[in-house]
């Protein structure tokens, strides 16, 4: 916007500069009130066509090209004055740089016959040949105004495309990192999955074997001191195989990919419905018990959705927020023809105990208890599992 202001302002500096040229030429062949008229006429259709021609970024292309047109006529009108009346012929430079930008040639036509006229009939030269002169060169400053508009247009343009493009590097630059962290995070689980194997499959077995034979060794020797050194040392594997298993099952639990296990989950949704699936967290940060709620909860939704589900569209959210996390299940049918009735509704994504209440609703109701969060279900446009845990900062 401020560089389209600056056009107009060189605009109107280029028709002041304009105006005082044809004025020297009009006091050589006006004088008095002519020459006042003469000067107030330049000055009103110079004016006029500046203010139809006034280019507004946000103005409809067919409003501009109509007020060309209303500009165009009152050119003509000046050079068709300039073949009856010559003296007329002083204000056709101040009009001729809107003619250029009008692409006027029914005017510029007119304002040659003008000037021809005048010549024709003894007019003096200094009259139509500086009139043509002015001309030509208001014809070349608004060519050189239009030129510069352009460059400035492309410009901007070749701004706007560098913006947009520097835009898209940083967001692909930054979909590069999350893909590689994810990489990463993916490398860190397997290798604490494969440590924990060895752990167990090694280390664990070997001391399952010595526990068997020490304690075959304590019935063999019951006499003292031997057999109290032996107890020893059983205890001692007995709380070296406890603190390995408690080191296997942190590692196993820390190794649990939340988002790679609710897509496994809903794998087999993708055989009967359209299934869309968005999780958008850090799983860094989420404790184990949340994680193990998560993924009963989606996998207790999906196992109903799976049994009583009539929909054909399945869509599982799982959000981080700044307080908690949310987690949604919902599935529903696009066409309203499968609308249930509402006895169906209610026995819907339920298996019914003793008092009523859903089996699978209680189970997923009590995990996200477990950890401090609540669940919420609607029947309305489908069925709807709503999920919100905290995000609690441990110690």
């Amino acid at each position: 916007m401020a560089d389209q202001d600056k056009m107009n302002r060189n605009a109107i500096i280029d028709k002041i500069f304009i105006f005082s040229l044809s004025f020297f030429l009009m006091m050589q062949r006006l004088s008095g009130k002519p020459l006042i008229i003469a000067a107030y006429l330049a000055v009103a259709f110079s004016a006029i066509g500046y203010w139809l021609l006034s280019h507004n970024p946000k103005e409809d292309a067919e409003d501009l090209q109509r007020r060309k047109r209303i500009a165009s006529v009152l050119q003509d009108a000046v050079a068709i004055t300039g073949i009856f009346y010559p003296p007329a012929l002083t204000a056709l430079p101040c009009v001729g740089y809107d003619m250029t930008r009008c692409r006027n040639y029914i005017g510029g036509v007119a304002g040659v016959m003008a000037a021809v006229n005048a010549s024709w009939i003894g007019e003096p030269a200094m009259l139509w040949g500086g009139a043509i002169f002015l001309s030509l060169f208001a014809v070349y400053l608004s060519l050189g105004a239009e030129k510069a508009e352009l460059l400035a247009h492309d410009y901007h343009s070749l701004r706007d495309d560098s913006t947009e493009k520097r835009n898209r590097l940083q967001k692909q630059n930054m979909e590069l990192e999350r893909a590689r962290d994810a990489e990463i995070y993916t490398a860190q689980l397997s290798e604490r999955n494969r440590i924990a194997r060895e752990i167990h499959d090694n280390v664990g077995h070997m001391l399952s074997r010595a526990l068997l034979q020490m304690g075959a060794l304590l019935s063999m020797h019951k006499e003292e001191p031997v057999h109290s050194q032996l107890t020893a040392v059983r205890e001692t594997l007995d709380t070296a195989m406890t603190n390995i298993r408690s080191s296997v099952h942190d590692l196993h639990e820390e190794s649990i990919d939340v988002e790679k296990n609710i897509r496994e989950m809903a794998a087999p949704l993708s055989e009967r419905f359209i299934t869309e699936i968005e999780v958008d967290i850090s799983e860094t940060d989420m404790s184990r018990p949340v994680k193990y709620a998560i993924l009963g909860i989606t996998r207790e939704a999906v196992s109903n959705i799976m049994k009583h589900s009539r929909g054909d569209h399945v869509k599982i959210q799982l959000i981080q927020h700044p307080a908690l996390y949310q987690l949604i299940v919902h599935d529903w049918a696009e066409q309203d023809a499968l609308q249930r009735k509402d006895s169906e509704r209610q026995g819907r994504n339920r298996e019914k105990s003793g008092d009523g209440s859903g089996i699978g609703l209680e189970n997923m109701r009590s995990r996200a208890e477990s950890v401090g969060g609540t669940l919420h279900t609607s029947d309305e446009n489908g069925f709807r599992v709503f999920a919100m845990i905290p995000i609690k900062t441990e110690n």
